[in-house]
């Protein structure tokens, strides 16, 4: 498995094709992502599934936002 997700994948994730919509989405929810020279966001696995293990230990709570998944 690749370690990032594909961009469809992205577009699946966050129900946005733009840029700004996916970004402002990955914000939104807390998902750590960088921005590619291509102004198009990388998101890797790990990111997208950290809030589900137990290898979250920050010291920040993180409480996702299940009403996005309802839009």
């Amino acid at each position: 498995m690749n370690k990032f997700l594909t961009h469809e994948e992205i577009i699946q994730l966050t129900a946005c094709k733009t840029r700004s919509g996916q970004i402002a989405i990955l914000r939104k929810n807390g998902i750590k992502h960088i921005i590619k020279n291509n102004g198009w966001p990388a998101v890797t696995w790990q990111q997208v599934n950290a809030p589900f293990t137990d290898s979250n230990t920050g010291s920040e709570s993180f409480e996702p936002n299940y009403s996005a998944l309802l839009n």
